[in-house]
């Protein structure tokens, strides 16, 4: 799923240079919509969205953006300790999945080219 999204994640990080932020401030976030902590967080970043129009089709929906960095440490550190001490330790720009009740950290530029 990871490699799915590598030209997102390109995208995300020209846009994170373009704005001048610090990669260290913020992370990209991959959220399977129906995951159930894909969910809450999606319900947190994108309030009351209609997803439904992606579900008939037979799509998954996913949820990509960028979002600060500290409120998602916060987050996956209550779900999965190991995963929240990657990205405390990862300099540069993370990323975060939630997908099939799975928490996974990434640098980007392990996806990225």
């Amino acid at each position: 799923m990871l490699r799915v999204q590598a030209d997102r994640i390109t995208h995300f990080v020209g846009r994170l240079s373009h704005n001048g932020r610090m990669p260290a401030n913020a992370v990209m976030v991959i959220l399977n919509v129906d995951d159930p902590n894909g969910r809450q967080l999606t319900e947190m970043l994108m309030a009351n969205a209609d997803w439904q129009p992606h579900r008939d089709p037979g799509e998954i929906p996913f949820t990509r953006g960028l979002a600060m960095r500290d409120g998602i440490q916060d987050l996956i550190g209550a779900l999965d300790p190991y995963e929240a001490e990657k990205l405390q330790s990862m300099a540069g720009f993370g990323v975060v999945m939630m997908d099939r009740g799975v928490v996974a950290v990434f640098a980007a530029e392990e996806v990225s080219a």
